[in-house]
């Protein structure tokens, strides 16, 4: 007795066809990329890549050291001239005043960043001289700072009652009051 079997070849003959082409794109896909290495690090080594060429890693000389300061001075001195994003008005803040060991002490911040400029903190009152300091101005990276705090001498102040500003001009101006009374 003999069975009866469908041939399946012609089912699967897709499937092998398939098969064959992906297997051969895959081979000449690792043969392109074999190829193109080799070829690749070949060139870099005929053409001396790996070795730097002029570059001179011994220390700075004296000269090197101070051409580099003269130029970032310079470049700070003109970083925001003529620069129409800069603005022309910036906030200047007092983070902190108060008495401490006998000295009236003002900390300040400034919008801006920037060591341009110069702070300023005059306290008036009636009947008395007038007290000014200046400060230069110290960047802080994303905005700057009065360098030297304001520290006055209580006794300087008595127990009048003072109008003090605070102003800042570099870069830009801007400024802030407020009041002092020691007690």
């Amino acid at each position: 007795m003999k069975l009866k079997t469908k041939n399946n070849y012609k089912n699967k003959a897709p499937l092998i066809i398939i098969a064959a082409v992906v297997l051969a794109l895959v081979v000449g896909g690792a043969a392109f990329a074999y190829y193109t290495v080799s070829n690749n690090t070949q060139t870099e080594q005929d053409d001396s890549i790996n070795e730097p060429k002029g570059v001179d890693y011994n220390p700075a000389t004296d000269e090197q050291v101070q051409s580099g300061q003269d130029i970032k001075e310079e470049f700070n001195d003109k970083a925001y001239e003529d620069d129409p994003a800069q603005p022309t008005k910036v906030d200047v803040t007092v983070t902190n005043h108060g008495v401490e060991g006998g000295l009236y002490k003002v900390r300040t911040m400034i919008s801006v960043d920037t060591s341009t400029g110069s702070c300023t903190l005059k306290l008036s009152s009636n009947g008395q001289a007038d007290i000014t300091k200046t400060s230069n101005v110290q960047s802080l990276g994303s905005y700057s700072v009065c360098s030297s705090y304001f520290d006055i001498p209580v006794a300087d102040l008595g127990a009048a009652k003072w109008q003090a500003i605070l102003s800042y001009e570099g870069v830009a101006k801007g400024s802030t009051t407020f009041e002092v009374q020691v007690k």
